[in-house]
C-alpha cells in the first residue's frame, strides 16, 4: 500500500526533556520520520523546578533533525496536561484533517509511523472505525488468529491516530457521560465489553475531571464503533517512573519494559477481512474484569473505611513484596 499522506505527530509536554528526546529519538528510527511533522505543545510551568526540563526541550527543538519540520508550541499560561492534550489536537486539526498523537513518555516500534499512516489511510472511509492505536495490551492472543491486527471497542492514547471528523463528533464533558450512564440499558453495554468502563465514567462524574481515554470508549460503545490494534504492539509507555499524570510508579517495570515489534516494516494482513474476534473479545474482558467485591467497594465505599482500607493492605503486601 502507497501512503498519500504523511500525518503530523502531536506531543504535549512540559518539562519531561528526557522522556520527550527517547520519544522522539525512537521516531527518527522510522523509515518515514523525513515526511513526518513534530508538533510539540509544550505547557508554560508554574514551578521553578520545572524550568530545567522546560529549557532543555526548547534548545533540543531547535536542534533536532531528521523530521519535516518541528513547531514548537509555547503556551503562554498553563493549561494543565489534560487540556494542553485537548487542545493541541484541536489547533492541530485546523491545519490538518489527520494527526497521529503522542503522550512524551512513549518510545515507538521503527515500523510506528508505516502502521499509523497506512491505518489512517486505508479505514479513512470506515465509518465504524475510529482511531487507529498503537499499542497493545499485555495479552496472548488466541492460537489460530492470524492477522496482525484486530478490532475492539476500546481506546488508549499511547500513540494513536486520529480523523478530525470523527474524533470532533465526540462530545467530551462531564454532562455527556452523566447523562449516558443514567440509563441501565447503557451500563449493561458498557460492561458486555470491559466492566471496569463504568466505574471509570462514574469517577469522571464525581470529580468532575474529563479523562478523554474512557469517554473515548464510551463512544464507542454509544455508537458500535471500533478501534484498530495491533496484535504486537508498536509503543512502550515509559511514564510510569512516576512522573507521569495519572501514572503512579510502577512496581515491576510492566509497561516501560514491555516487548515491542521491532521490525522495520508494516503491512496490514487481510485488511479486506474486517470484523470482531470474539476470542480476542473474551481475552480482553478477562484483562480488565474487577472482581464483584471490588465493584462494590468502588461503588459504595469510595470515599469510605473499606475502600480506605482496602489501598493500605495492598500498599504493605506491595511493600513487603
Amino acid at each position: 500500500m502507497k501512503i498519500d499522506n504523511f500525518a503530523p505527530v502531536v506531543i504535549p509536554t512540559l518539562n519531561r526533556f528526557d522522556h520527550l528526546k527517547r520519544c522522539l529519538d525512537s521516531l527518527l528510527k522510522n523509515i518515514y520520520a523525513t515526511k513526518t511533522p513534530i508538533y510539540i505543545y509544550l505547557d508554560a510551568p508554574t514551578k521553578t523546578e520545572h524550568m530545567i526540563g522546560y529549557n532543555k526541550i526548547i534548545d533540543y527543538a531547535n536542534e533536532v533533525s531528521g523530521f519535516k519540520s518541528v513547531t514548537v508550541i509555547k503556551r503562554e499560561k498553563n493549561l494543565g496536561a489534560v487540556k494542553n492534550g485537548l487542545n493541541a489536537i484541536n489547533e492541530t486539526f485546523d491545519l490538518h484533517d489527520e494527526l497521529i498523537f503522542s503522550e512524551d513518555d512513549n518510545y515507538f516500534s521503527p515500523n510506528f509511523l508505516e502502521y499509523m499512516n497506512k491505518g489512517l489511510q486505508f479505514f479513512r472511509q470506515e465509518k465504524n472505525i475510529f482511531a487507529i492505536c498503537g499499542y497493545n495490551y499485555s495479552i496472548q492472543m488466541p492460537e489460530n488468529y492470524s492477522n496482525n491486527f484486530y478490532l475492539w471497542q476500546g481506546f488508549v492514547a499511547w500513540g494513536c491516530g486520529f480523523w478530525k471528523d470523527k474524533y470532533r463528533n465526540v462530545d467530551l464533558t462531564v454532562n455527556s457521560v452523566s447523562k449516558y450512564i443514567e440509563s441501565p440499558k447503557n451500563i449493561y453495554k458498557l460492561n458486555r465489553v470491559a466492566n471496569h468502563y463504568f466505574f471509570q465514567l462514574l469517577k469522571i462524574v464525581r470529580t468532575r475531571e474529563i479523562v478523554g481515554d474512557i469517554i473515548f470508549c464510551m463512544h464507542l460503545v454509544k455508537n458500535n464503533m471500533f478501534c484498530i490494534f495491533p496484535t504486537i504492539s508498536k509503543v512502550r509507555n515509559c511514564g510510569w517512573d512516576g512522573t507521569g499524570f495519572h501514572c503512579n510508579k510502577e512496581q515491576n517495570n510492566t509497561f516501560s519494559s514491555q516487548s515491542i515489534d521491532k521490525k522495520n516494516v508494516f503491512d496490514f494482513d487481510n485488511i479486506d477481512k474486517i470484523s470482531e474476534n470474539k476470542k480476542i473479545n473474551h481475552i480482553l474482558w478477562k484483562h480488565f474484569r474487577i472482581p464483584a467485591w471490588k465493584r462494590i467497594a468502588l461503588l459504595f465505599f469510595k470515599n469510605g473505611f473499606i475502600y480506605k482500607l482496602y489501598h493500605k493492605i495492598k500498599k504493605i503486601i506491595i511493600l513487603k513484596t
